[in-house]
């Protein structure tokens, strides 16, 4: 058994239960990695419409969002998201899909300080289905900022490591984007409870 499934995972579950309790972060302008420069708008105009309750409600033409997080043998699971261009019957069409992973599995043992990661999907998400997913619809500006932030970040990937930037701090940074609150700690919060605690704070 290698190193990083023993001795991982108990960290890390450890401290995603103590820092996925309380706080948010306020949506701020640029995020912290920077994806996009600063539009001139103002935080109001950023804030989402309220989604629709039932896919079937949605308007064909409009654009949606999906946190996602799943289980798996990644250690304590993945986040990622999902957006684009709603279809007839409310799926997303051509959906667009993000999330930071390490480029190689020895990431997870030894990226204290940062290891090379990828942006794009990997198999375990199409393999394994989301356990919590929270979507909501998109303005067209949004999508356009969201769109920009993911084709910047796929061009200059930021390192993955588990203490300073992950995949739910790649996701938090896209949320604020989009000018949604972040759950404080999201670094150190399994990526279950990120993502119900992102749909708690914006409904």
């Amino acid at each position: 058994m290698s190193v990083w499934r023993v001795l991982a995972p108990a960290a890390l579950v450890a401290a995603g239960t103590v820092a996925g309790c309380v706080g948010t972060d306020r949506p701020v302008l640029p995020t912290a990695y920077s994806f996009t420069d600063p539009a001139a708008l103002s935080a109001a105009a950023l804030l989402p419409a309220r989604p629709k309750a039932e896919r079937g409600d949605a308007v064909t033409g409009s654009y949606a969002v999906e946190f996602r997080a799943r289980t798996g043998p990644d250690i304590i699971g993945h986040s990622y998201l999902v957006f684009g261009r709603l279809g007839a019957a409310g799926d997303i069409v051509d959906p667009v899909h993000t999330g930071l992973y390490p480029d190689d599995v020895t990431g997870f043992a030894f990226a204290v300080g940062g290891a090379r990661a990828t942006t794009e999907s990997v198999p375990l998400d199409a393999e394994i289905a989301p356990t919590v997913v929270y979507r909501r619809a998109l303005t067209a500006r949004q999508y356009e900022r969201l769109a920009a932030a993911v084709e910047r970040a796929r061009g200059e990937p930021p390192a993955w490591s588990w203490a300073n930037y992950n995949c739910n701090t790649y996701l938090a940074d896209l949320a604020r984007e989009i000018g949604l609150e972040t759950p404080a700690g999201s670094t150190w919060t399994a990526p279950t409870l990120f993502v119900a605690q992102l749909k708690a704070l914006n409904g």
